[in-house]
């Protein structure tokens, strides 16, 4: 079974994300902030990694930095903010795959069946 995080402090997307993938048969966690994400990820391994730039407590580019090689493979950037040129370097510089909110569902269950 697949094994997803989500992390976005927007408990509708976190709500609607959570619903999709346990139909599509996947495990999900989820956190709503920074401090809770990593206390999450430390209960092991994930397929995939839904991550919000904008999370309150520690800032996702902090959160990702903690990450090993390994999980940082994982992470797709999950924002409304796919303008901003910080975004847009952070996404370049680190290789990550980008997925504008609000994505459809028919994008996030291509995303899931890639891994």
């Amino acid at each position: 079974m697949k094994r997803i995080l989500i992390i976005d402090d927007e408990e509708t997307i976190v709500h609607f994300l959570t619903r999709l993938i346990n139909m599509l048969r996947c495990e999900v966690l989820s956190a709503t902030d920074g401090e809770k994400a990593k206390e999450v990820i430390k209960s092991g391994r994930f397929d995939l990694i839904f991550l919000d730039i904008r999370i309150p407590g520690i800032n996702s580019y902090e959160l990702f930095n903690m990450l090993d090689d390994e999980t940082k493979k994982k992470v797709v950037v999950f924002s409304g903010d796919t303008l901003s040129p910080e975004i847009f370097e952070f996404v370049k510089k680190n290789n990550l795959r980008l997925l504008k909110k609000p994505a459809t569902i028919e994008e996030i269950k291509e995303l899931i069946d890639s891994i």
